[in-house]
């Protein structure tokens, strides 16, 4: 077997990390060496591609997809590689039909993402739960949705715990299930504090914590992550119904007036803003 493949990906990553690189010269530098690096490498996978190596394949399809934008070339690759049973190929292939309108093509993604679901590929598992999700090629199912997200994590796909938690949320309505789940896929490094504001913001559940809703609030603003006339409004909030500072009334209309300052007359947001000022300005009489 060809060791040009884990080349490849080793200098694909490469070139992933230099755009970290801070210092502009070094970092164009790098990215001159690391294309001229791989564009010999992919050239080295061709001279080799009529040997039997499914890797050999699928580092093809993917350089087609990523570095040469051809896609049919890159489906030549995956297709063959799949056709050798390589598991990454056969979900590439699975995952690229599954966007098809065609119920032929969907069923065709169907039946090759079940057979890399079953050599145990984490994303495939992942992509059959969005399959029932979303009534593509199959019929719609949040359960078994759900059931399939579940697989994905325990086999270690790492976009698993956001996707089950935004189910849980979005779909099935259960923010506190989906809770521990947006919190494992922050730990990975995924930024969902607006949806864990939204949860913590949500009354009548085991979940609700203003506290902490406010400390997400607030992250989103710092970040500029949404809406900031948005986010405002939703710290106003908070503030007013006194649970989370003292002199919650002064913090409210703070954020208040930020909004009717900086938002113009037509915006919706500032409309709401201005009647929760009345209320709280009719309060203090």
């Amino acid at each position: 077997m060809s060791k040009l493949p884990d080349t490849y990906f080793s200098l694909f990553q490469q070139q992933v990390d230099a755009c970290q690189i801070a210092d502009r010269d070094e970092h164009a530098q790098t990215r001159r060496k690391l294309n001229r690096e791989i564009r010999e490498c992919i050239s080295a996978l061709k001279q080799v591609a009529n040997e039997e190596d499914p890797e050999v394949w699928y580092a093809l399809g993917h350089a087609s997809t990523f570095f040469e934008k051809n896609i049919s070339q890159a489906n030549h690759w995956y297709q063959k590689a799949a056709d050798a049973g390589h598991t990454q190929a056969i979900t590439k292939m699975g995952n690229r039909l599954r966007q098809s309108q065609h119920p032929e093509d969907q069923e065709q993604s169907r039946q090759w993402l079940t057979q890399a679901a079953k050599q145990g590929d984490a994303y495939a598992m992942l992509c059959i739960g969005f399959a029932h999700r979303d009534g593509k090629g199959v019929s719609k199912n949040l359960q078994e949705a759900k059931n399939w997200f579940i697989k994905a994590l325990d086999a270690g796909e790492p976009s698993a715990p956001e996707q089950l938690a935004d189910l849980l949320h979005k779909h099935l309505h259960d923010p506190a299930q989906a809770l521990p789940y947006y919190l494992k896929a922050q730990q990975h490094g995924v930024s969902c504090h607006e949806a864990l504001a939204e949860i913590y913001n949500t009354r009548g559940t085991t979940a609700y914590n203003p506290h902490k809703a406010k400390d997400h609030y607030e992250i989103l603003l710092r970040r500029g992550q949404k809406s900031a006339p948005w986010v405002m409004l939703e710290l106003a909030k908070l503030h007013a119904s006194g649970q989370v500072s003292d002199n919650g009334v002064t913090h409210a209309r703070k954020w208040l007036y930020q909004i009717i300052t900086q938002c113009p007359k037509s915006l919706s947001t500032r409309k709401k803003a201005e009647r929760l000022l009345e209320k709280l300005d009719e309060s203090l009489f």
